[in-house]
């Protein structure tokens, strides 16, 4: 007997429209590691906004010119290649500019926060950009660097020092600016190329990869012949809409009794032809979900299964296990590999108390090993610790993740 049930056929590029537009806000970008972030424009001193006056002085003595009047280009290409070269003299660098100070200390606790952000955030665009368009890949660089200095275990203690001193919190003021600005709150959306490419590597091995809290975000593993992936995130209708793709609700669910099964996704990837089919949606319990405004919802669990063919072949699956994320999800078998966005990493990270994710990193096993979307290497146990540590001990001066739950 006939259903009255015909399976669909969409294209990628509709399903992904808004992520492969280059004019959307959304548009995701795969952005290279850069070895260099130097050759700076002169840009005069006048342009300094009210909010950055404050580290007038600093930025002179740093990369000045002689009379004062101007940046100079050749102190900004030195001061830019230190980032790549040498984390520790470049903080050392700032400190010396004058970025060590108790009245700066005192100045950046009184303002309101905004003005604070401002403030490091203006320093980071004069030091980095100066002006420019199309600097993404030159952030991602920067703030990569960032991340592995302050975190990593090697320079960790180094932080440690610059926030149990008042004198040189401002220093970590502008590192946090920096991180949360080009990885969260602007790059959330954008993917490292080191990530993908080791992504790659892993499926060639026969790996699945985990994606937690990784909604609909599939196009650039897909396209980058990634084929089997497991996406943990319950995607919770009308909350995030524009974190997901703009046909998500489509993948998760299709027409008809059987949620559209049969239904076929088109794309091209690495020059080949390929097809992810809809092959089955198994329910599951009721789970509770308390959104940022207070406001609680239920949803039933699945798990959403599409085969994914290149060429005609089959070459892996593609699930969307609509579920929140548990400890044991980060254990990793034998044959799988984690994945995770940089803002939901800072939310496993953040104790529970202030607002972050029911996960405890500190019970993580000790080979823990994750690929974060926007950074060039994976972190470690150790890593997420003391990302961990800074907000355990008050000392964070903004959260580096922008949502939460």
């Amino acid at each position: 007997m006939s259903t009255g049930f015909q399976a669909e056929v969409r294209l990628a590029n509709d399903v992904f429209a808004s992520w492969i537009n280059p004019k959307s806000l959304y548009f995701q970008r795969c952005i290279p590691d850069v070895k260099t972030v130097g050759t700076h424009a002169i840009q005069p001193i006048s342009k300094l906004s009210k909010a950055m006056q404050p580290l007038k002085e600093p930025l002179l003595t740093l990369v000045g010119n002689e009379d004062r009047s101007a940046l100079d280009a050749r102190k900004l290409n030195f001061v830019q290649h230190q980032v790549v070269q040498s984390m520790p003299n470049f903080i050392q660098a700032l400190k010396q500019a004058g970025l060590s100070s108790l009245s700066l200390n005192q100045l950046d606790e009184r303002d309101p926060f905004n003005n604070v952000l401002n403030r490091y955030s203006g320093l980071f665009r004069t030091l980095f950009l100066g002006g420019r368009k199309n600097t993404i890949d030159r952030e991602f660089a920067v703030a990569n660097r960032f991340v592995e200095f302050c975190f990593e275990q090697k320079t960790f203690p180094l932080l440690q020092k610059i926030l149990a001193d008042d004198a040189t919190r401002p220093v970590a003021r502008f590192l946090y600016t920096g991180i949360w600005k080009n990885l969260a709150g602007q790059g959330w959306k954008y993917w490292h190329q080191d990530t993908l490419k080791r992504l790659h590597a892993a499926y060639q091995a026969g790996k699945t990869i985990n994606y937690i809290a990784g909604g609909s975000d599939v196009y650039q593993l897909l396209i980058h012949g990634i084929y089997n992936i497991k996406v943990i995130d319950p995607q919770l209708t009308n909350a995030q809409d524009n974190y997901y793709a703009d046909q998500w609700k489509w993948l998760l669910k299709g027409k008809g009794a059987a949620n559209g099964e049969g239904d076929e996704m088109h794309f091209t990837a690495l020059g080949k032809a390929c097809v992810a089919k809809r092959a089955e949606t198994k329910k599951g319990k009721t789970f509770k979900v308390v959104l940022d405004g207070g406001d609680e919802v239920r949803h039933t669990s699945a798990q959403v299964v599409w085969h994914v063919f290149e060429e005609g072949v089959r070459k892996g699956t593609l699930t969307f296990d609509r579920r929140l994320a548990t400890q044991e999800d980060f254990e990793a078998g034998k044959n799988e590999e984690l994945l995770m966005s940089f803002n939901e990493l800072y939310f496993i990270a953040l104790p529970e108390d202030q607002g972050g994710w029911p996960i405890n990193p500190h019970a993580f096993g000790k080979d823990f090993n994750m690929h974060i979307k926007q950074l060039r290497k994976p972190v470690t146990k150790k890593v997420v610790e003391n990302i961990s540590w800074v907000d355990e001990n008050n000392l964070a001066f903004l959260r580096l993740g922008t949502a939460v739950k």
